[in-house]
């Protein structure tokens, strides 16, 4: 015996309704079965990057496009044989953000809206202050824009940072020699500018230079910049 469902019917049931529902043939019916088509999927592939040979556990790509959706997966090969593929990775790229006022990083405006996460692309076209802590992606200071993170705020990228930075930084003692130096090759220490924001003792400072390290004695607190 065959049952076809009738056309008619726009919806499921967990009752039998032989009359109003189907269709019944006393033997084999093949007529009406009709065929199926699956509409299979076909990856597209970042150029450069199918079946790619990495030298190493890591590879830069680039030709992203940003806040979108991107899908990996990886092999180990050895001399005599090469592994079968990881589970797929999904990773989502970030955003383009440029700031699109003055102020504090986590407060002006950002274009577009939203304060920039650790995967975003970040452009400072303004004065732009950080008083507490961002993360982005990539961070490039313009020509009319300027970041200056205050002492105990911090900026981390995890790409490149391209432009100026002036990283304020307090240290606060009794009356003693501090040596101060640049943590990286590429910053520098502003050599002219100690301030003092408050007076402990005589309020003075008294500067050696040893290349590009100094020596500081200092009678109270004072305050420093570092350009990156």
């Amino acid at each position: 015996m065959t049952l076809i469902r009738k056309s008619s019917v726009t919806g499921p049931t967990t009752l039998y309704n032989q009359a109003g529902d189907w269709t019944q043939y006393s033997t084999d019916y093949f007529t009406n079965v009709g065929t199926h088509t699956f509409n299979g999927f076909t990856p597209s592939m970042l150029s450069g990057y199918e079946d790619l040979t990495v030298n190493g556990t890591s590879q830069n790509v680039v030709g992203l496009s940003p806040n979108s959706n991107y899908y990996y997966r990886v092999r180990a090969a050895g001399l005599n044989s090469t592994s079968t593929n990881s589970n797929v990775i999904t990773v989502n790229t970030g955003i383009a953000k440029v700031s699109a006022g003055d102020g504090d990083w986590n407060s002006i405006t950002w274009s577009p809206a939203g304060t920039p996460v650790a995967k975003d692309e970040v452009t400072i076209d303004h004065a732009v202050t950080l008083a507490g802590t961002a993360d982005c992606h990539n961070l490039t200071i313009g020509a009319g824009g300027s970041l200056n993170v205050a002492s105990g705020g911090s900026i981390i990228t995890s790409g490149t940072a391209t432009g100026d930075v002036t990283i304020q930084r307090t240290i606060a003692g009794a009356e003693q020699w501090h040596l101060i130096s640049s943590p990286v090759a590429s910053q520098i220490i502003i050599s002219d500018d100690w301030t003092l924001p408050e007076t402990i003792g005589d309020g003075t400072v008294t500067t050696s230079m040893p290349g590009r390290n100094q020596m500081l004695q200092i009678h109270g607190s004072i305050r420093k910049k570092v350009q990156i």
